[in-house]
């Protein structure tokens, strides 16, 4: 199975009540999130070593401040496999679990399916990790 991305609906997060951090772009609940040179969160993707360091607590346009968590438990997803490791996807701000294999390019897991519906990201926990 392939893990499918639907309406996602933050479950959990951690801390609580969030991280307050301004968006540079437009912004989607449960995207994966980078952090630019002027504290401002996007979504990445695995493409060129961007890394995720939080997840979206809730959708935000370019400058609005939104909250944010360093763990989330994110529901939404079909055609997940229970237990699978989750990666960046090639899409800003989604994920597979499927790791990119392409020199260069963001291959660190950043969480793990609970279910088929449901995973858990904590993208700072590991080491940055790009394909060779």
């Amino acid at each position: 199975m392939a893990l499918t991305e639907g309406t996602r609906k933050i479950v959990a997060g951690i801390p609580e009540s969030g991280i307050q951090m301004t968006c540079a772009e437009a912004i989607k609940r449960g995207d994966l999130l980078g952090v630019d040179t002027d504290g401002k969160v996007f979504p990445v993707d695995s493409d060129d070593a961007e890394h995720g360091r939080l997840v979206a607590g809730t959708d935000g346009a370019a400058d609005d401040v939104i909250p944010c968590y360093w763990m989330a438990v994110i529901d939404g997803f079909t055609s997940g496999t229970e237990a699978a490791a989750i990666y960046p996807s090639s899409t800003p701000g989604s994920y597979t679990e499927t790791a990119d294999t392409d020199s260069g390019d963001s291959d660190e897991i950043v969480g793990y399916a609970l279910t088929e519906t449901m995973i858990m990201v904590m993208p700072a926990v590991r080491a940055d990790s790009t394909a060779s």
